[in-house]
């Protein structure tokens, strides 16, 4: 995934779609953003595209030079941090691939920072596979309840 994206306006879209604005959902406990970025049909690689950003309440969809497709799960409060910091910037060269995520002159590897990244957007996920997992059943379909030892009669 590699895109050019106005500094400014990515900025902008992030705060009007993020979902970290307590204590309890910022850092590596709120919930995952989806960046995606998309090139536009019949225009050829770097001439056009779009990028996508979904928080679990908002989304906003904003133009970009797009010389690679996919999709980042990124858990917004560093991100965020890591734009702001780049304040100086009129845009920003955004690259993310196995070695991890590079915007400008920063780099972070993806597996320590709890990303994921989908390089065909089609294949991607719209919610990030841990928020869409229900939780654990105690028992299978078909097993019965384990007996309570020390229960309310025993």
């Amino acid at each position: 995934m590699f895109f050019i994206v106005n500094r400014k306006r990515f900025r902008d879209a992030l705060k009007l779609t993020r979902d970290d604005r307590s204590k309890a959902s910022s850092r590596q406990h709120g919930p995952y953003y989806r960046i995606e970025a998309r090139q536009e049909p019949a225009e050829p690689a770097g001439k056009g595209g779009r990028l996508r950003l979904t928080g679990q309440k908002g989304e906003a969809v904003i133009p970009a030079t797009v010389y690679e497709t996919g999709v980042l799960f990124i858990k917004l409060t560093l991100f965020r941090e890591i734009v702001d910091f780049l304040k100086g910037q009129r845009t920003l060269a955004v690259q993310v691939n196995g070695e991890g995520l590079h915007i400008n002159a920063v780099s972070m590897p993806l597996e320590s920072n709890g990303m994921l990244l989908y390089v065909d957007p089609d294949r991607a996920p719209e919610k990030h596979p841990e928020e869409t997992t229900p939780p654990a059943q105690a028992n299978a379909p078909g097993e019965q309840e384990p007996p309570m030892e020390g229960g309310l009669f025993g």
